[in-house]
């Protein structure tokens, strides 16, 4: 598909850049600025929507397809979100492992920085927005996520660590932000505010996801397995 950059192959990570405009709603409750650990219960947290066509935004919407998956999980995130720091280290490797290296499932990244109480978050949406741009995005991803999050690591050094080229990246900054509030506002307009969040569907169509669930905060492995592997029998009928 045209729209779609791929970067990582299933021995490392992909990274893409999603085509169309035009958002959906999505009713949702009030939404919070983090949301807390996930309780004990395998499906706490999960709830069914009215299943919705979102057809991607032009904005945002880097992640992989592989061309056989049938079924998409959209992950809303913000780099200074302790929650999401929480599902990147322990959860995501997991659901990567067992479903995106396997090509059973798409999997896509939305930056969501909640900039009133993470003051860095915009910066660096925007750092990992350029990282993408030259094939990096899912490195960025974990260097970003792992820096201490008093000291996070800065956008100069991110780049010399991934070795991008410099002048483009500096020209990327000064029109990342614009991008970003892009994204950001698709993702108000599809009621998210929390982090982290995700939407599971199944895509209807070339760049349009039908939306069936939502699952809210860091849950465990076992939640999103259940909830993804329901997906695919399901979509397998």
């Amino acid at each position: 598909m045209a729209h779609w950059k791929t970067v990582l192959d299933s021995a490392a990570s992909v990274s893409m850049i999603g085509a169309s405009a035009a958002v959906i709603w999505i009713t949702v409750g009030r939404p919070t600025p983090t949301v807390p650990p996930a309780p004990a219960s395998a499906m706490a947290g999960v709830e069914d929507v009215e299943p919705t066509k979102w057809r991607l935004p032009a904005q945002g919407s880097l992640g992989t397809r592989p061309s056989q998956a049938k079924i998409v999980l959209i992950e809303f995130s913000d780099f200074e979100c302790p929650f999401c720091q929480r599902y990147s280290r322990d959860t995501f490797p997991q659901v990567k492992r067992a479903f995106i290296d396997s090509g059973k499932i798409a999997y896509i990244f939305r930056n969501n920085p909640l900039a009133a109480v993470h003051p860095r978050a915009r910066t660096l949406a925007v750092a990992a927005i350029c990282a993408g741009d030259q094939g990096r995005f899912w490195e960025a991803h974990r260097l970003l996520f792992e820096g201490p999050r008093r000291s996070p690591v800065s956008v100069q050094d991110l780049a010399k660590g991934l070795g991008i080229d410099a002048t483009r990246y500096a020209e990327c900054v000064t029109t990342g932000p614009s991008r970003l509030e892009t994204e950001i506002a698709a993702n108000r307009q599809l009621g998210i505010g929390a982090t982290p969040t995700f939407l599971l569907g199944e895509f209807a169509g070339d760049d349009t996801v039908l939306v069936r669930r939502r699952i809210n905060g860091a849950q465990p492995f076992e939640t999103f397995k259940k909830s993804i592997e329901e997906a695919l029998t399901q979509s397998a009928q």
